[in-house]
């Protein structure tokens, strides 16, 4: 029968498993700074408003998105809207409802 406490990268043998190659990735993720992708049109009643609609009417996951989208879509910026700035505006007002 095989031990599997040998010391290969999964066991967690003498190598500590994969506890030193989680370590670098964590450390190399922590490091990376991600852009902000947030149009700089948005303020702080824009991120309020559609939390407070989201928390207040939406029912679905599909709701919503839709919440969501039709807020950041009344929002007049300078710069076409991308993939990335709606998921920024999202994770914003995600973050003021707790979620």
């Amino acid at each position: 029968m095989t031990s599997f406490n040998t010391g290969g990268a999964f066991s967690g043998g003498e190598a500590n498993g994969l506890r030193g190659g989680i370590e670098a990735a964590m450390k190399v993720m922590g490091q990376s700074t991600q852009p902000n992708h947030m149009p700089s049109e948005v303020n702080d009643q824009h991120l309020q408003d559609a939390a407070m609609d989201v928390a207040q009417n939406a029912k679905t996951l599909e709701s919503k998105n839709n919440i969501i989208r039709t807020h950041f879509d009344k929002i007049e910026k300078k710069d076409a809207a991308t993939n990335q700035s709606l998921a920024a505006f999202e994770r914003e007002v995600m973050k003021r409802i707790g979620g």
